[in-house]
């Protein structure tokens, strides 16, 4: 029997745009434990797109988006 699964994210604006300031720190926190800076310069230096950038992270391409855009890296 063939299962199928279904992805559906519940997240609220808060948790991707919140103003909270426990949220800003996590999402910060996470960005720099999950995609270091000076890999994340080294990546982009070395001319990779920002879905390779991503799938080396493990993180989404929009996680890698931001992560460029707060380097000042990618106007994106």
């Amino acid at each position: 029997m063939e299962q199928k699964y279904e992805y559906i994210d519940l997240r609220s604006d808060l948790s991707a745009n919140g103003t909270d300031k426990n949220e800003i720190f996590a999402n910060h926190f996470a960005a720099n434990l999950l995609m270091p800076e000076e890999k994340v310069r080294s990546l982009f230096e070395g001319k990779k797109q920002y879905y390779e950038m991503a799938l080396y992270f493990g993180v989404s391409p929009e996680a890698l988006k931001y992560r460029l855009k707060s380097l000042f890296l990618s106007q994106l």
